[in-house]
């Protein structure tokens, strides 16, 4: 029974791993279903080791407590098995429902963070730590107590338990082989584990966890495989058991067959491909995530959409002369987490089977009458209203909200807010920043405990990279800083603007919202020059990509501007206060076009007044903060 107990568990862990290993060939992992799959992977950890636990505690009732026979007694190891199952299965279900199991974007998987104390003790004592410790005391003690006893009879052990102490001794053996195995096997997935863990800002490596997956399912297929080897022939025999070892080596097969199924994805000859325009090296241009952009020669701005997954070995430089490729199937492009010199990439991992194109989102657009997800009841202190210094979480399909910070009044006191502008949501720790503008400081709630993260700051606008950089607007001093998570003593370092107030590209007057994509370069509604900015990375001025033209209420102008978010494909779109509208602008192009609303002042499902704050859902949805109307609007998108 505990053979066949260990050979569900380990197919139970090995097919999670594969198809963790699998999934994440086409996709990134974040979506509605990552926590759960996060939940399933630590089960299925906690099952097999707890099964190898239970497993060694009855190797310990044979050998050591031979004559107590009522210990290793089928109801016994049953009520045993029975219990450890349970556990294993419902110990995670808490850490699943109150959210400690979410996306981490330095691995790019759903999983418990070791810096939650609670997680840790789950992971720590229950999942790893206990049972690995249990195993190990029971097998020293197996060893210690065979080497006493194995050669000697006394009354107490009769030559069939001496017997049964010896093969205990050369299971041993062969458990440190397998062990050895599954640990070289797994070591992959281990060091990009605690890297996410302990450095979560660090960039991510986008193949780190498809890889350490991979190796993971393998080294339990290994396990499999030597369990197979490693069974004597008396065993073999035995009918419930070799029911086990059909098990077993039928999943090795399915693992190996799938482990066979990855690589040739990766390897797979495909020739149509797709071109990405004004899209960053390595920038996002496929539905796969496991595809990037990657820059052609001679061409401005323009690339080939391909899989990122080939080794940097394969890949040969190109001529220098002439850019040109010996290689037949190659095109010479620029990889320069590869090589700093162009490489001749094969077309095989070019294809649009591989790497799907993009739905056409430049067209895209919403339907004109939202829906008010939030407020709409006027301004008042009821938790159906907004305009009360406070945060308010609005669940989905509510009449009402839930207070997660201030709610005391305004006031300058720690439980406190007044005027809040901005507030983000740390993925890491769930924590909520808020940018305190009436007592000119950065704020930071986490379960009802507040912390200043930075004072004395005129602060507008807020926002977090991927890295988890924060970068927070100074209306006063017409600049944005950058401060790196949990360095918040030292006065940052400016990104944007910091040479005075002006209308210049090197100034900025009175910014307000900002936005940060994924190359890090920043976006901000410069609210007194009527204009949007971007300042790439490490630039000594900025672009103009929205109005610039003056206060106005034409399509290439603003009326001042208040919040701006940037879509995946690079467009901007800004909250005209103003004009009571939400533009749309491609970068580049003199004028924009109207998304929603436009139609006046009013209070209208199609009307805004002064909308401030923007976002998108998952689905493409719009949300728009209709400040003067004290609501939330939804602009569901028409596919």
């Amino acid at each position: 029974m505990l053979a066949f107990n260990s050979a569900i568990a380990g197919i139970i862990v090995n097919v999670t791993c594969g198809c963790q290993a699998i999934y994440q060939l086409t996709s990134d992992g974040n979506d509605k279903l990552c926590s759960f799959r996060g939940f399933l992977l630590h089960t299925a950890a906690g099952l097999l080791y707890q099964t190898l636990c239970v497993q060694a505690l009855h190797r310990l009732f044979v050998v050591v407590f031979a004559t107590r026979r009522y210990l290793r007694s089928t109801k016994v190891m049953a009520s045993i098995t029975i219990i450890q199952w349970l556990l294993s299965i419902t110990f995670g279900i808490p850490a699943l429902i109150v959210g400690r199991i979410v996306y981490q974007s330095g691995s790019r998987i759903c999983q418990a963070s070791l810096t939650d104390l609670t997680i840790f003790l789950y992971l720590a004592m229950f999942i790893y730590f206990c049972p690995l410790t249990i195993i190990v005391l029971i097998y020293i003690r197996i060893v210690h107590f065979t080497k006493q006893h194995s050669f000697t009879t006394n009354i107490q052990h009769s030559p069939a338990d001496q017997y049964r102490q010896r093969r205990e001794l050369r299971f041993i053996r062969r458990l440190l082989i397998i062990v050895g195995v599954i640990f070289f096997m797994s070591f992959p997935y281990l060091i990009f584990f605690l890297r996410a863990q302990f450095f979560p800002h660090a960039e991510s490596l986008p193949y780190a966890q498809r890889v350490s997956y991979v190796s993971l399912s393998f080294g339990f297929s290994m396990w499999m495989l030597l369990n197979l080897l490693f069974t004597d022939q008396k065993i073999k025999t035995h009918s419930f058991s070799s029911y086990c070892l059909i098990l077993k080596s039928t999943m090795t097969t399915i693992n190996i067959y799938c482990y066979v199924v990855f690589i040739i994805l990766s390897i797979t000859v495909q020739i149509n491909s797709q071109i990405c325009k004004k899209t960053s090296q390595y920038g996002e241009c496929s539905t796969n995530s496991a595809c990037g952009c990657f820059h052609m020669m001679d061409a401005d701005d323009v690339g080939v959409c391909g899989f990122l997954w080939p080794t940097c070995s394969r890949l040969l430089r190109c001529n220098s002369s002439d850019n040109s490729c010996l290689q037949p199937n190659t095109i010479c492009v620029h990889h320069p987490q590869c090589d700093d010199y162009p490489v001749c990439y094969p077309v095989t991992m070019i294809d649009q089977k591989m790497c799907p194109p993009m739905k056409n989102k430049i067209n895209r657009k919403w339907k004109q009458n939202a829906i008010t997800v939030a407020g709409g009841n006027g301004e008042g202190q009821e938790l159906n209203q907004l305009k009360n210094h406070r945060i308010v979480e609005w669940k989905y399909n509510t009449k009402e909200g839930q207070i997660m910070a201030g709610g005391n009044g305004y006031g300058n006191r720690i439980d406190q807010l007044h005027a809040p502008t901005y507030v983000i949501v740390d993925q890491q720790n769930h924590s909520i920043i808020i940018t305190d503008q009436g007592n000119k400081r950065v704020i930071q709630w986490l379960n009802l405990k507040q912390q200043i993260l930075i004072d004395n700051i005129d602060c507008g606008g807020l926002a977090m990279d991927k890295y988890g950089f924060l970068y927070v607007s100074d209306y006063m001093k017409n600049e944005v800083r950058r401060w790196k998570m949990g360095e918040y003593n030292n006065k940052g370092i400016v990104v944007a603007g910091g040479n005075g107030y002006g209308n210049q590209l090197n100034q900025l007057y009175d910014p307000a919202s900002i936005f940060v994509d994924e190359d890090q370069s920043v976006y901000i509604s410069d609210t007194g020059n009527y204009r949007a900015m971007k300042w790439r990375k490490d630039a000594n001025e900025g672009t103009v990509v929205a109005g610039g033209n003056g206060g106005g209420g034409n399509l290439n102008q603003l009326s001042k501007s208040s919040g701006v978010i940037v879509d995946d494909l690079g467009q901007i779109y800004v909250a005209d206060w103003g004009n009571n509208r939400v533009m749309r602008w491609c970068e580049g192009k003199e004028e924009g076009e109207i998304v929603v609303g436009g139609n006046g002042q009013g209070s209208e499902s199609n009307e805004l007044y002064g909308p401030a704050g923007l976002s998108f859902d998952d689905e493409g949805n719009l949300y728009v903060a209709d400040q003067s109307n004290h609501r939330i609007q939804k602009f569901e998108i028409i596919l």
